[in-house]
């Protein structure tokens, strides 16, 4: 799984060939020649950078950190040889000028802020602060940027003291000290994400009801939480390459002749790491117990080969650590980052659930309030429920003839929006599911712009949209249209071992290949596929005809079949095509089934499924003798029921267990919903409607399996109330 940081259309993100060990600035030497650094020069933070005046000796240092954006924090005008460089290079200045004299800066509020704003976006990064000397304008400004960080008074102040010495001044200590961050926080995304994704790795690892699966996610705003830098290794040049040190000064201090950095290049370095790993000979004295394959069951080694114990290797050095990543693990991230069109990402292990739950833990804290549409998966529920936040449910449009729900509209995210402003509310986050498990694409960039003229970030579930960014005929991506954190899934799985790591590392390879082309065929299929399914008498497909709204777009990899002409519910077709034709879709409904297609599919796969459907048309269509009378229809709760406990409150809450026909009206006390798709009818907190109800037992009636609940059978439901 992996969370990423968005940088704009056309950006391309550039690893900052910059290391700090031990409080040394390292520069590389490339052919002899040094790379001098501007004077008082040092590393802020991942891609943040901070110095004294740069002269035209430092361009080539400027060059190779690939610096994309400068904060000039003087307000004489930039020098012409600088700007013209800057020109040169692309790069983006903002000018921020604070007025200051030999004893004093005539520092604002709000101008702090503004440079913060830049600072924080990390579509600026890498970028480099300075003044005249990077002491007191540049100290002043890093300070604030600290308090975002929630570094401590003291910390602070010794690092403004290193950087401005000899020239002290207490009046931009006492400045720091004052500046409240609260108003820039609320403009700003993820200051915590780093230690939530820390948290979700290993809630993740530990808990094994959350299914394991690829993820990305990706943040247009920054992750301000601070990262050591001694930590942060990154490489670009595929060469070795000598490094010489440098404290706060533009000559060179000494040369670490015995610090050479290889830069090997693969194309899936994770999975290189792993093979390399594998074929030391080694006396293993460490985890797992199968011991590298030697001690593996024999039932399961005969099922899949001895390759997959071999590999199954916990966080030996070599391998990196995905709690802190600074070898192959992040140099995995770096390329998964560059390929999906975003700024930073993150592997994670704990399936798309983790995501969605760090997602939220990151942007709301307990009592705020997170607009979502009410079909938004499990996973949401559990966030609002580990998160202490309040849900503002958004009903999507919804088809009672497919019994499918749709995306939601800009104007419903506004009007929210609004209602909450009424009450004297802002909402924390906006967390939109676009694609839906059937495909159909919400307006995110409607969405985005509603919401960021408002400072409020956008949170996309696009755990199905992994593949929008390979081919022309699929939807825009959630990044491309704005979105701030987009969690996708690259892939299903089971197992948070280096194996499944390695995984997501080969998938990005494999998709990076030919990133333009590797989905033509699958997309090929499926036209040709719905193109003879539409033939089919007594079956229908959905598209976005099928909604009244105008969804911008649809999967054309999703293929979902409607069956209610049929006279049969989804559930009986799909027992009908395993039993006659062993297949299997994505996803079972009420009244339609989803077939994904993908690059496995062959054209054998498609004959099958034609003529399955084909199959249950001649069987079941227009008064055929095979005629099934279990499918009456059903109908989903046409409104979202009143919250009268947050998820939380409801989920600590002291319970009674009643009988289902007696729970009208009580206080939900558990999280029911049929799976797949695993969208809850009845949440923690909500009151139970008879509507509710009705639709819950019906689905039971006709196959669907019940979750959530500690009664699967739905004779009884707990709720809220001793």
């Amino acid at each position: 799984m992996i969370l990423e940081a968005a940088p704009q259309e056309g950006d391309e993100v550039v690893l900052a060939p910059i290391l700090q060990r031990e409080g040394e600035i390292l520069t590389r030497s490339i052919g002899g020649d040094v790379l001098l650094p501007p004077s008082n020069f040092g590393v802020v933070d991942r891609g943040i950078y901070r110095s004294g005046f740069p002269s035209d000796e430092n361009f080539p240092f400027l060059k190779a950190l690939n610096v994309r954006s400068i904060v000039y924090l003087c307000p004489e005008p930039y020098p012409k040889v600088n700007a013209e460089f800057v020109r040169s290079q692309g790069i983006r200045l903002f000018q921020f000028g604070i007025e200051g004299s030999r004893e004093s800066l005539t520092v604002s509020n709000r101008t702090i802020m503004e440079a913060l704003r830049v600072l924080l976006d990390i579509r600026n990064h890498p970028i480099l602060i300075h003044c005249k000397r990077g002491k007191h304008r540049t100290g002043c400004l890093i300070g604030c940027f600290r308090k975002l960080q929630n570094w401590c008074l003291s910390s602070t102040h010794e690092e403004y003291i290193k950087f401005a010495s000899p020239k002290i001044r207490p009046s931009d200590m006492r400045f720091i000290e004052m500046f409240d961050v609260s108003h820039v926080m609320h403009c700003v995304l993820g200051y915590d994400l780093g230690n939530i994704v820390t948290l979700m790795r290993s809630y993740s690892a530990n808990v094994h009801w959350i299914r394991s699966s690829a993820m990305v996610s990706s943040l247009t705003s920054l992750l301000v939480q601070a990262i050591p830098c001694e930590r942060i290794w990154r490489y670009k040049r595929k060469k070795c390459m000598r490094l010489v040190g440098m404290q706060g000064t533009s000559k060179p201090n000494n040369v670490l002749a015995d610090l050479p950095v290889v830069l090997e290049a693969s194309s899936a370095p994770l999975v290189q790491a792993l093979k390399s790993t594998a074929e030391q000979d080694v006396a293993c004295f460490h985890f797992p117990g199968h011991n590298r394959g030697k001690a593996a069951p024999s039932i399961l080694s005969n099922l899949t080969g001895p390759g997959a114990f071999l590999h199954d290797l916990p966080e030996l050095p070599e391998l990196d650590d995905l709690f802190s990543p600074k070898g192959a693990i992040l140099d995995a991230q770096a390329e998964a980052a560059k390929l999906f069109g975003a700024s930073d990402t993150w592997f994670l292990v704990g399936g798309t659930t983790c995501g969605i739950q760090a997602s939220i833990m990151a942007t709301c804290c307990p009592g705020d309030v997170l607009i979502l549409p009410r079909n938004s998966h499990i996973s949401a529920t559990s966030g609002l429920v580990l998160s202490g936040a309040v849900p503002k449910y958004i009903l999507p449009e919804y088809n009672s003839c497919w019994d499918i729900a749709a995306g939601i509209r800009p104007s419903q995210v506004e009007a929210a929006i609004k209602e909450l402003e009424e009450v004297g509310k802002t909402a924390a986050a906006v967390l939109i599911t676009s694609p839906t498990y059937h495909g159909i694409c919400s307006d995110l960039n409607e969405i985005t712009k509603v919401c960021h003229s408002r400072c409020i970030p956008v949170i996309v579930d696009e755990a199905h949209g992994a593949h929008f960014r390979f081919h022309p005929n699929f939807p825009s991506t959630a990044l491309e249209q704005g979105a701030d954190l987009a969690v996708q899934s690259t892939h299903k799985s089971s197992s948070p071992s280096y194996l499944l790591l390695a995984s997501l590392d080969s998938a990005r390879a494999q998709l990076g290949e030919n990133p333009d082309a590797i989905f033509c065929d699958a997309v090929n299929l499926s036209l040709e596929t719905r193109k003879e399914i539409g033939r089919i008498p007594g079956v229908s497909l959905l598209d976005l005809s099928s909604f009244l709204s105008g969804f911008t777009a649809i999967d054309p990899l999703r293929i979902t079949l409607g069956v209610s002409q049929l006279h049969v519910s989804g559930y009986m077709a799909d027992e009908v095509l395993w039993e006659g034709h062993r297949i299997i879709p994505e996803l079972v409904g009420s009244s339609s089934l989803t077939f994904a297609i993908n690059l496995g599919t062959s054209r054998k796969d498609i004959q099958r499924l034609i003529l399955g459907v084909k199959n249950l048309s001649r069987n079941f269509f227009n008064g055929n003798k095979i005629k099934s009378d279990v499918w009456n229809g059903v109908r989903a709760a046409a409104t979202c029921s009143s919250m009268q406990l947050s998820p939380r409150d409801a989920f600590f809450a002291k319970k009674r267990r009643v009988n289902v026909r007696e729970s009208v009206g009580e206080i939900c006390g558990e999280l029911i919903c049929p799976y797949p798709p695993g969208i809850p009818v009845l949440i923690p907190g909500e009151v139970i409607t008879e509507e509710a109800l009705s639709y819950l037992l019906s689905v039971l009636r006709m196959g669907a399996a019940i979750t959530g609940a500690a009664d699967h059978h739905l004779s009884s439901i707990l709720v809220c109330g001793v």
